[in-house]
């Protein structure tokens, strides 16, 4: 019945005296409040999640903000030891929201991160590996 609700403890001091207060929020609620910050060098933008598509819907603002080709960039987040995780699917949109969640974050830290040359071709190689095996 109480599924998606989750329970937060607020503590208020007055007069040297802690209350307890319980606040409820909706995990749907939580996750809207969250802000999407992507961050390209030192240029900061926020990015207002749409509700389907948005993983490639993200994609497309960074191409249109920062004038970027697709296979120009990739996109990372922090995960909770502090490494950066390279995301590529709407999944790893979902793992990246998760993490920052769990963190109780105010925001998600959205990283470009422009690919180098070499590391088109390293990339390149391993799709064309994975194609090979697939088959």
């Amino acid at each position: 019945m109480f599924s998606n609700i989750e329970c937060t403890w607020v503590f208020c001091k007055k007069k040297g005296e802690r209350k307890n207060k319980k606040k409820f929020l909706s995990k749907k609620n939580k996750k809207e409040e969250m802000k999407l910050k992507v961050i390209f060098g030192k240029d900061i933008r926020l990015w207002h999640e749409p509700k389907e598509n948005r993983y490639a819907e993200l994609m497309l603002f960074v191409e249109k903000t920062f004038e970027l080709k697709r296979n120009e960039y990739q996109l990372q987040y922090e995960d909770v030891e502090m490494d950066r995780i390279t995301m590529s699917s709407e999944e790893d949109f979902e793992e990246a929201l998760g993490c920052a969640m769990s963190q109780d974050r105010k925001s998600l830290k959205l990283f470009v991160v422009k690919v180098r040359k070499e590391e088109k071709k390293e990339q390149q190689r391993g799709r064309k590996e994975k194609k090979s095996v697939k088959k």
